[in-house]
């Protein structure tokens, strides 16, 4: 049911809609959540969505981290990184600051990348000022 990676975050899920199962409505939480069933709406969190590879969603995702191995389609909104597994389908619009996708991964859409922070400019140097030896004497 869990891949490698997944096993990381597993003790930190608060939430799992199981193979079988379907739901519709505004999903809001903190931490990770696994959708393995059928989702339609949706989700914003400062957490991570794991989108299991027998999950079909439908739905508008904001979060700081997701990883698709189902099917998806909307709008999906990875503050910090969105990862597509092979086996993935993604059918709508991507913004993130980090992209991985995977050989295999059906992904059908727009991505805009930006950037976790601001880039900061650096301070302009003043140029160099002549000195009063190298002007020409006048007499």
């Amino acid at each position: 049911m869990f891949t490698k990676k997944d096993k990381q975050q597993k003790d930190d899920i608060v939430g799992l809609l199981g193979n079988g199962t379907s739901f519709e409505g505004v999903l809001k939480f903190k931490g990770t959540v696994r959708i393995d069933g059928n989702f339609t709406g949706e989700i914003d969190t400062n957490g991570m969505v794991i989108i299991g590879n027998t999950a079909m969603v439908n739905a508008q995702i904001r979060a700081e981290n997701i990883i698709i191995h189902g099917e998806m389609h909307g709008e999906v909104n990875a503050h910090k990184k969105l990862e597509l597994k092979a086996g993935g389908k993604l059918f709508g619009n991507v913004k993130t600051s980090s992209l991985t996708i995977e050989n295999g991964v059906i992904f059908n859409g727009y991505c805009k990348m930006v950037r976790e922070e601001p880039r900061k400019l650096r301070e302009a140097e003043p140029l160099p000022q002549p000195s009063d030896a190298s002007e020409p004497s006048q007499a």
